[in-house]
């Protein structure tokens, strides 16, 4: 795929501001306002479909669609159900419900209005929460009948799969109580349904699910995942679900203490034998570490980083893409905690999860992880270069996609900002100045103001500290039409990139800028635009 098409849609891949930006990012400093933060419209990995499939979850009733009773669903009801499918419309269930109905009359009222809940299509959550079903609904949840209170249970599950006001309706007439003692309850069924509807519940806001807390939500957590080595992997991915939804809401975040509660439940579902409870665990664990150095931290003292190198090392990208996220997250906090992503020893491990993933947003997690790690020390720094991931940076500058281009050229920036003279120098080679300047034209300013800011740092540590490699840089910019390129930005309608294309040419590609040697570049303190 050629540049032009690759970076046809570049512009609307990057929204935030450059000041934005730079607060998204450590820098060497470690100013806390300058800790890069995951930012909303980065999270590309899965992050879609978890919004919109993940959040919250219908069960389907497949024998609705296929007339087959061989699903899942059904297998659930094996125990509770014997002889045909009810039929009955919403008005005829309420008509049975309001004259004193026998247990058989309920059973068979709750399946059908869980199965018209159950369709695949158009499911009426309207209608029934309209007719006033919810009340009995919730009421049956506590009604001595393990089949009434699963179909019961079911159905509301499928409500609040709908809209916050259809959750709102729900939890109004007093479904967490009982939803949450149904998790106890010794039929797995039942239980596990019970433990769903309350998932999709605690996903649909921060408020609901500090609502579900203050109910003994977590204690029925603690209760069931203690058990979850003798629970179907149904139960199980179950299980991990909550505990990543409990996780994802930020406005607010869980307290810290309780963060310190769930921390060991999720690390223990790390190495689940299930890679979809492993994947779900690992997604809790990112949203868990998406905050303060003192929610990473929490993480860190469960010991989560022994289980996260398996993930990393999978080969399987559903389980390399959130323990990717939860190492870039470590790397945002503080040295300590950057230093625990080193130690790890994922870094030895990029360039072969980037070769063999299937997913381009692999390529552009790596980036950004190794953006912030080179956003430390020079120790921490060396350690990317120890591990050869230079090339592997400027391989996805010059072929990503842009995600990827957008992510190496912050770990570049940060190189050329952070590094000591030695390390920016690095940058230097013929062929990685060839790929900064080839991408100058590329239309997006956030992006070519970090090639440009490199390029300038780079340039002006070689005049000031290495002056006998200060011609070679100039040439191979002048050589691979840099030069060329940098006299068209003059003409950008965009000031920074105006100013520094300006800059680096008076400076470095004009007779007054011969034998110019400004003082020396501070090495502690960042260029800013």
């Amino acid at each position: 795929m050629s540049l032009t098409n690759k970076t046809s849609t570049m512009s609307c891949k990057a929204e935030e501001t450059k000041e934005e930006r730079m607060k998204q990012y450590k820098n060497i400093g470690k100013h806390e306002e300058l800790r890069r933060r995951r930012a909303e419209c980065s999270v590309e990995l899965r992050k879609q479909k978890r919004e919109s499939e993940m959040m919250k979850r219908r069960n389907v009733d497949l024998s609705e669609q296929f007339e087959s009773e061989d699903s899942s669903n059904e297998q659930k009801l094996e125990s509770f159900s014997k002889g045909g499918t009810p039929k009955m419309t919403v008005s005829e269930a309420i008509v049975i419900l309001q004259n004193n109905p026998s247990v058989e009359q309920m059973r068979c009222c709750f399946e059908a209005i869980r199965r018209l809940l159950s369709r695949s299509k158009t499911p009426p959550i309207e209608e029934i929460i309209k007719s006033g079903l919810v009340t009995a609904l919730v009421q049956a949840l506590s009604v001595s009948d393990e089949k009434i209170q699963f179909e019961a249970a079911w159905g509301i599950t499928n409500i609040v799969s709908g809209t916050t006001e259809q959750t709102v309706a729900v939890v109004s007439e007093g479904a967490l109580p009982p939803l949450i003692q149904l998790c106890y309850s010794r039929n797995k069924a039942l239980a596990e349904q019970a433990l769903w509807a309350m998932a999709n519940v605690i996903g649909d806001s921060a408020q609901l699910r500090d609502q579900a807390i203050e109910c003994g939500m977590l204690e029925a957590l603690d209760y069931v995942v203690a058990k979850v080595e003798g629970l179907s992997e149904e139960f199980a991915r179950t299980i991990a679900w909550t505990y990543s939804n409990i996780c994802r809401h930020k406005k607010p975040s869980v307290s810290i203490a309780l963060l310190r509660r769930l921390a060991p439940a999720i690390v223990k579902l790390l190495s689940h034998k299930d890679n979809a409870v492993r994947q779900d665990a690992c997604w809790a664990l990112s949203y868990l570490t998406d905050g303060s150095d003192e929610q990473i931290k929490v993480a860190g003292d469960a010991n989560c980083i022994p289980a996260l190198m398996p993930l990393v090392q999978s080969g399987n990208d559903a389980e390399v893409a959130p323990a990717i996220r939860v190492f870039g997250n470590f790397a945002t906090g503080s040295d300590d905690l950057t230093q625990m992503v080193v130690d790890a020893g994922v870094l030895e491990c990029i360039e072969h999860v980037i070769r063999r993933a299937k997913s381009l947003s692999i390529e552009k997690e790596c980036c950004w992880l190794l953006s912030n790690v080179i956003a430390g020390t020079h120790a921490q720094i060396q350690a990317v270069l120890d591990a050869r991931l230079l090339p592997t940076i400027f391989m996805a500058l010059r072929d990503g996609d842009f995600r990827s281009k957008f992510e190496a050229s912050w770990a570049v920036s940060n190189l050329a900002h952070g590094g000591s003279s030695a390390q920016v120098m690095e940058l230097s080679s013929d062929g990685y100045i060839t790929v900064l300047c080839n991408l100058l034209d590329v239309p997006n300013a956030d992006f070519v103001c970090n090639l440009l800011d490199a390029l300038f740092i780079v340039l002006k540590t070689a005049q000031n500290l290495y002056p006998d490699r200060l011609k070679q840089i100039e040439d191979s910019v002048e050589s691979c039409g840099g030069l060329d390129r940098l006299e068209v930005l003059q003409e950008n309608e965009n000031t920074r990139i105006y100013e520094w294309s300006y800059k680096i040419i008076e400076q470095f590609f004009t007779d007054e800028a011969d034998g110019q040697v400004d003082d020396k570049i501070p090495e502690d303190e960042p260029i800013t635009f």
